[in-house]
């Protein structure tokens, strides 16, 4: 379904293979070289507190935020404390209970306290994934390589790829010549390079792309079909099915790659809730896992299935929307101008049209909940609304009680039990009672 107006609803550089002296000489910079001192953490000020004060903030990820000040970058905590005093040029949201830094173009990790797990001596760090880091590189040579890195920061595979990616169940992708594979965790090649593309492994397979089609492997290189599928993208499985195209037209497949949904759609999309919204001509349905149609297609326009509803667009006589079950029956009559997918057991549509439109939600029956005559909504998201009037933002419970007034210029929905605001130039947090972080 298109958004209005809210929030509704790898790799492929050549790898230049170094001879064996170069590759030995780079060995031994890396196991010789020593990490440069670490860069001064700067001591917090004492019970500083985050009120609206900060340049810029982040979500919490792990109980900690990044926020900004002066074009410097800290931490606060869930009590609105300072942790890590802003100090670097750049910052990521914690993950594995590290957070990546950077300062002067160089790249170090820091651990919840503050403190430098890996000095600031890479060229680049992403973040882990199963259990290990790529990080980037600058040999003697004044070339560009990767490595790995443990939590505790220890390189455990040397630099050595210019080319390759996270780890997924005990394996990356890497490229060498403009073809990719897979290595392991000791470095060596479990899968020889021979594919134009690859993406991670993920229960058991990968997607892998050659002469511009897609298609599926295991780990021992075992092509799991002998079809490949026509897409700008991988396939994505979604409960044990992937959609996939061929000769321009969809279907799905399993996990063995074989079909079970006919490829004869102009359109899907992936499943939810055991069933699929599917285009025929300017018309949508719905079939199920076994490629069954079970409501036949006929919308002029559709939404997923969420919470035991999709939402449908009637154009006649009046062009509303409204409500089907799973058996294609009309649950809530069209009578709404747009509307949403549930989530929570509410909805959000549009009660009124044209230039003074508004906005609010419904329940399962179809009823209003709260007000109806918000300027802007957003979808709920853990719990909460946000709602707009006047260019101002706020936010509704699920009962549509007002928990922040309409007053922030901007607004992001609740994560992690706090919601990022900001009035005027400078941002703050607030807590699920609409309270400011910090505050007394």
């Amino acid at each position: 379904m298109i958004p209005f107006l809210m929030n509704f609803s790898r790799l492929a550089r050549s790898l230049n293979v170094t001879v064996a002296a170069a590759t030995l000489l780079l060995l031994a910079a890396c196991h010789t070289a020593q990490p440069p001192a670490p860069v001064a953490v700067k001591s917090p000020p004492p019970a500083s507190p985050s009120f609206l004060q900060w340049d810029a903030v982040g979500d919490f990820s792990e109980g900690l935020a990044m926020v900004e000040l002066g074009k410097q970058w800290g931490f606060v905590d869930q009590t609105g404390h300072v942790v890590a005093a802003p100090q670097w040029d750049n910052v990521f949201p914690f993950s594995s209970g590290r957070a990546i830094v950077v300062h002067d173009n160089k790249w170090g990790l820091i651990d919840p306290t503050g403190q430098f797990v890996v000095t600031m001596r890479w060229n680049k760090i992403y973040p882990f994934h199963d259990g290990l880091a790529r990080a980037g590189y600058r040999t003697l040579a004044n070339e560009d390589k990767f490595c790995f890195l443990d939590l505790s920061g220890k390189v455990v595979l040397a630099p050595q790829w210019e080319q390759v990616g996270d780890f997924s169940e005990g394996l990356a992708t890497f490229g060498s010549a403009g073809q990719f594979g897979y290595l392991d965790k000791t470095g060596q090649t479990v899968l020889p390079p021979q594919w134009d593309a690859a993406q991670p492994f993920a229960n058991g397979m990968a997607e892998v792309k050659h002469d511009g089609k897609w298609g599926f492997v295991d780990k021992t290189g075992k092509i799991l079909s002998d079809q490949q599928w026509e897409s700008d993208e991988p396939p994505e499985f979604v409960d044990g099915l992937a959609k996939v195209k061929l000769n321009g037209l969809w279907g799905f497949i399993d996990k063995s790659a074989h079909a079970v949904v006919d490829l004869k759609w102009n359109d899907v999309d992936l499943f939810s809730e055991n069933l699929a919204r599917v285009k025929r001509g300017d018309r949508f349905g719905f079939v199920d896992k076994l490629g069954q149609v079970v409501i036949t297609v006929q919308w002029f326009d559709a939404a997923d299935f969420s919470e035991g509803l999709a939402a449908v667009y009637l154009p006649t006589p009046l062009g509303r929307w409204g409500y089907i079950d799973p058996t294609g029956q009309m649950a809530i009559p069209p009578q709404w101008f747009r509307a949403g997918s549930f989530h929570g057991g509410l909805a959000l549509v549009q009660f009124v049209g044209g230039d003074n439109h508004k906005f609010g939600f419904i329940d399962k029956t179809g009823q209003p909940v709260g007000a109806s005559d918000w300027d802007d909504a957003a979808d709920f998201a853990n719990g909460f609304a946000r709602v707009a009037r006047g260019g101002k933002w706020g936010f509704i419970d699920k009962t549509g009680k007002v928990i922040s007034d309409p007053q922030w210029d901007k607004a992001f929905d609740f994560s992690d039990g706090f919601a990022r605001v900001r009035q005027g130039d400078k941002w703050g947090f607030i807590d699920q009672t609409g309270h400011i972080l910090g505050t007394p």
